[in-house]
């Protein structure tokens, strides 16, 4: 699952729990909630009318400020992140509508967090992470992840038997 890096910080940034493991070590629930936050993973939203696209990666509501972020992670080729951005913030934008009205938020967000297969970043990538509070030197470690993905993924194809 793409958006696998960011759950542990996220979960940090929330402060619904502190753990020390890995970001490949750790499996989220599918709802974490603290009296400030609530952070839903790979889950379908439920909306008053159909919306097709209704199960972003992560979805992270500040209770305190009445704002929700849908966060989408993706990892295209190099020629494709700035299109893969932009149909990630098209693809929920009435999803983010719905939920405004439903929780009766201020604000929500579509934040994608696009990293190329070869660790190419997004223009906008650490516009996003200083928005969701994330520390910076996650990109380092997102960039890497993307990498290793990649050597594995062609590891994989390469020893396949013809």
């Amino acid at each position: 699952m793409q958006g696998e890096r960011f759950r542990l910080p996220l979960r940090r940034s929330c402060g619904t729990r502190t753990l020390k493991r890995k970001y490949y070590e750790y499996r989220p629930q599918e709802l974490e909630e603290n009296e400030h936050h609530k952070v839903y993973w790979n889950t379908q939203i439920q909306t008053d009318r159909s919306v097709v696209h209704n199960k972003p990666d992560i979805v992270w509501i500040d209770k305190n400020e009445k704002k929700a972020y849908l966060i989408d992670v993706a990892v295209p080729l190099d020629h494709n992140v700035v299109k893969t951005a932009r149909e990630k913030i098209s693809k929920y934008q009435d999803l983010a509508f719905d939920m405004r009205q439903i929780y009766h938020l201020k604000a929500t967000r579509v934040i994608p967090l696009i990293i190329s297969s070869n660790g190419l970043v997004h223009i906008d990538f650490e516009k996003n992470l200083k928005e969701l509070k994330l520390p910076e030197n996650i990109i380092s470690q997102c960039i890497k992840a993307a990498i290793l993905g990649t050597v594995n993924i062609v590891h994989r194809v390469m020893n396949m038997e013809p």
